[in-house]
């Protein structure tokens, strides 16, 4: 006799519980209408606003500074030089300090207390602090580079320590793999591979962004840098590449420069001629 009368009270219960999911269900599918129906009048309204439709006509690369926060009136365009004091003896300086090639030998240079020893690097001779800075690298095809900001402590005697915790925020391409030497490491996939890169520091947030010139597209972002410490650019160059790599006016507009056009092209259009141009690093003149 038990079980009849528990099995009315468990069919009455299953059929509460349905009735309570269906009513979750729909209550559900109506909140999810709404939200679909109030995004396609903010969409709306902004297709009527002109201030959003002239944010949609304007180029790829100032529509990213907008939406980062990047005002062109807030930006500082520096166009760094490289410091030969901190070159090492595996690399060698244009005569305007603003390329450089990697050479097959070593040189003989004089072992100054801030020139990487080791390693093929060199820092540019500003010091960025305070604002907000945007400068531009050409990498063209070169197989490996790498490009960011460090701290004026960076160590460069011996092996160079590619982490922020060493005080290095940078991007690095080797071996067909582009890496955010962040902790632990990021692997990035870019549409296509990067030949112009834009390096925007802000130095009162904290933040460095990464930006495909051609396409204005962001690569990565770095947050958390120091902003009580002046910064200063940073290039690596890995590889025996022929190519130099050169540090280019910021204010050129990405949309005057030609994408990659294949494996075989040896140079792009920017980078200045190889030759007499490159001079050996020496000690900077005298202030």
């Amino acid at each position: 006799m038990t079980w009849r009368i528990a099995l009315p009270l468990t069919l009455a219960a299953v059929a509460l519980l349905v009735a309570i999911i269906i009513c979750l269900y729909r209550k559900r599918q109506r909140e999810k209408n709404q939200m679909c129906l109030e995004e396609e009048t903010v969409h709306g309204a902004k297709m009527q606003d002109p201030e959003a439709s002239r944010s949609r006509n304007l180029p790829l690369h100032e529509r990213q500074h907008e939406e980062l926060g990047w005002r062109d009136d807030s930006l500082v365009y520096v166009n760094p030089s490289l410091d030969p004091d901190s070159a090492s003896p595996k690399l060698a300086l244009s005569e305007d300090g603003k390329s450089v090639r990697r050479l097959p030998f070593a040189q003989e240079l004089p072992d100054n207390p801030g020139r990487f020893d080791r390693d093929p690097c060199v820092l540019g001779r500003e010091w960025l602090s305070s604002a907000r800075y945007y400068w531009e690298v050409q990498v063209g095809h070169r197989k490996a580079w790498t490009l960011g900001v460090c701290l004026e402590s960076l160590v460069r005697k011996g092996r160079v320590p590619k982490s922020p915790q060493h005080g290095l925020w940078a991007l690095e391409l080797y071996k067909n793999a582009l890496w955010a030497l962040a902790f632990p490491r990021v692997r990035l996939h870019p549409p296509e591979p990067l030949c112009r890169v834009g390096l925007l520091l802000d130095c009162a947030a904290g933040r460095l962004s990464f930006h495909h010139v051609v396409d204005g597209s962001l690569v990565y972002v770095f947050t958390g840098l120091p902003f009580s410490a002046p910064l200063r650019p940073f290039f690596c160059l890995w590889t025996l590449d022929p190519q130099p790599l050169t540090i280019c006016s910021g204010q050129q507009p990405p949309e005057a420069l030609d994408p990659p056009q294949g494996q075989g092209q040896e140079r792009d259009r920017d980078i200045p001629p190889m030759g007499p141009m490159f001079s050996l690093p020496q000690s900077s003149p005298p202030l």
